[in-house]
């Protein structure tokens, strides 16, 4: 792979916030930040609006950890390594580090597409190394493509190896809202759910989804793509396009869990809500010796 020189681009510029590498984007039209280590969005603003995503005020930008916000990345395997499919657990050594959420939001991405218009842009990172203890052989490119009315993020993978990889992965997407209890997610009731908290028990779905303790879910649907869904918090509401997904995780981590996790103020579950773009439980996907597969997640907002 080789990297793209931004000595000649006229809206992206590489600065250092702390101890990470980070993609400065100042357009016409829009503001953004992603981090090299993870392929992270951090923040999406288009001109005269505010950041699409949630960002911790408490944030840390270190090495070897995410970023609480934006969106961090999972790949080759979502959450807990013993939550996922065999398959996709036997890709990893038993006697190997397994952090939660895969070692991809850990590792160094390097740009190797830059297309910049008047109207848009469209960024590739790309990653494509070792991890110790795992057997998969693998280059991962994450696109995103910029524009002052959607925003739209891509994740493809493309297997290097002789053999089949089975990897399960998900975009861990934080939206703001004014307040968690006047948050509803709608177009759901053609899906089920496993609740995560409830002995990964399956429920069929709700056609309007409310916050009302701590959530922790992941839908499914039988299509072939998760249905377009609606976030509406007090300010916004958000239009969430899949493609290539047939599951989605809802998270919020309430009150007493708030107060365990890291980068996040104890107050700081009222104003954020997780959809989670994926391929996770039953949905992870298995790619042949030379194959590619993709999925994307495509964003419009609107003012309330």
């Amino acid at each position: 792979m080789m990297p793209v020189s931004l000595q000649r681009s006229a809206f992206v510029k590489q600065i250092r916030h702390d101890q990470l590498d980070v993609l400065h984007i100042q357009h016409p039209r829009l503001q953004a930040a992603i981090a090299l280590q993870g392929a992270q969005l951090l923040r999406f603003q288009p001109h005269d609006d505010s950041n699409w995503f949630w960002l911790s005020e408490q944030a840390q930008y270190r090495q070897q950890q995410s970023v609480r916000g934006g969106i961090p990345i999972c790949w080759p395997w979502f959450g807990a390594l013993d939550k996922n499919h065999s398959a996709v657990r036997k890709q990893l050594n038993a006697d190997a580090v397994a952090p939660a959420h895969g070692f991809v939001r850990q590792q160094p991405f390097i740009l190797t597409r830059l297309h910049e218009a008047c109207d848009h842009l469209e960024l590739t990172l790309s990653w494509q190394g070792h991890y110790s203890g795992w057997q998969g052989n693998a280059r991962l490119d994450v696109t995103f493509t910029l524009r002052a009315s959607e925003f739209s993020i891509t994740l493809t993978t493309h297997n290097l190896g002789s053999k089949p990889l089975a990897i399960s992965q998900a975009l861990h997407s934080y939206f703001p809202t004014r307040h968690i209890r006047h948050t509803h997610v709608h177009g759901l009731s053609q899906t089920t759910y496993i609740d995560t908290l409830r002995q990964w028990q399956r429920y069929d779905a709700q056609s309007i989804v409310s916050f009302h303790t701590e959530t922790d879910r992941i839908y499914q649907t039988d299509g072939d793509d998760m249905p377009t869904l609606m976030l509406q918090t007090p300010e916004h509401g958000y239009a969430l396009h899949s493609q290539n997904s047939r599951s989605l995780v809802l998270w919020n981590p309430w009150i007493s869990k708030a107060q365990r996790l890291s980068q996040f103020a104890p107050h700081a579950w009222q104003h954020m809500v997780c959809l989670e773009t994926g391929q996770v439980a039953d949905d992870y996907r298995q790619l042949a010796a030379g194959e590619h597969s993709s999925l994307t997640l495509r964003i419009t907002r609107r003012a309330v």
